[in-house]
């Protein structure tokens, strides 16, 4: 799978009261993957897990910053109930862990088996096969934009714990 699309200029009504998937520094290989729904982001990192924090906290951090962000919407809404308690049960980014864990967790109990996928780039095309999927937004991704599709990069497990390992305090 290479690109996904059309990937439209985010317009925050999208993330109020809906679910999905964010790839924050979508552009670098790997991108950092977080889950928002219903205006919240759970997140697990290098250093701390983000659970049920304030949506606008992260747009801040991404505006300020201009992270290059695609928000990737799904057709159902998930449980914040749920999310809280899967985030919950991580602490960081240890033992092989990656950021994808929990929202692989999290699509097993609220859609269908996903265990088999180790990257966002294996993912999306399932979703996006099996209609899961409802739209495309971005936050400064022109640069990475091509007939308004972004393509999604391809990387290996090991340039996943190699960045791990550059981002751990």
């Amino acid at each position: 799978m290479g690109n996904i699309g059309p990937v439209s200029l985010l317009d925050n009504n999208v993330l109020q009261a809906s679910s999905g998937i964010i790839l924050i520094n979508a552009h670098e290989k790997p991108p950092h993957l977080g889950v928002f729904s219903n205006n919240k982001y759970f997140s697990l990192s290098v250093n701390e897990v983000h659970n049920n924090l304030d949506l606008t906290v992260i747009l801040q951090v991404i505006h300020r910053k201009k992270i290059p962000s695609i928000f990737i919407s799904f057709n159902k809404t998930f449980n914040n109930s749920l999310l809280e308690k899967i985030f919950a049960s991580y602490s960081d980014l240890s033992e092989g862990m990656t950021c994808i864990n929990p929202i692989k967790k999290m699509l097993n109990k609220q859609l269908f088996n996903v265990n088999e996928v180790q990257f966002v780039f294996e993912l999306i095309p399932l979703l996006e096969k099996s209609n899961q999927l409802k739209s495309y937004h971005h936050l400064y991704c022109e640069p990475y934009l091509n007939n308004d599709c972004f393509e999604l990069r391809k990387y290996t497990m090991e340039d996943v714990l190699t960045r791990i390992k550059k981002l751990v305090r």
